[in-house]
């Protein structure tokens, strides 16, 4: 799993930031430039990665301390709207990030 940390625990299931590198991945797999994500699907991809029903996975509040921590986030890059948050990601930081930290690409979708 190389050197990220565990981020939070969420009753018997533990979200690190290698699930949310690999949800992230796959939400931004062959898109150039900034893609918006709103942090309820990025919560929902990380749920099915992982094998958790996305109801034991909480609020969404932690999604953004995880990008803040791994630099995928600015304040510039964060929406609030009647439906959620949203948060810019580029896709090619992603992928960075992922080889800076030797985290597998996901390559069947779950």
């Amino acid at each position: 799993m190389g050197i990220l940390t565990i981020s939070r625990k969420f009753g018997d299931s533990l979200i690190t930031e290698e699930a949310v590198l690999q949800a992230l991945e796959l939400m931004t797999r062959g898109q150039d430039g900034t893609v918006w994500i709103r942090a309820v699907m990025l919560r929902e991809k990380v749920a099915r990665l992982i094998g958790q029903p996305v109801e034991k996975m909480g609020d969404t509040q932690w999604i953004g301390h995880i990008l803040k921590r791994l630099h995928l986030l600015d304040e510039a890059g964060r929406k609030r709207g009647m439906d959620g948050i949203t948060y810019a990601v580029k896709s090619s930081d992603v992928i960075d990030m992922m080889r800076r930290y030797d985290v597998p690409i996901v390559y069947k979708s779950p």
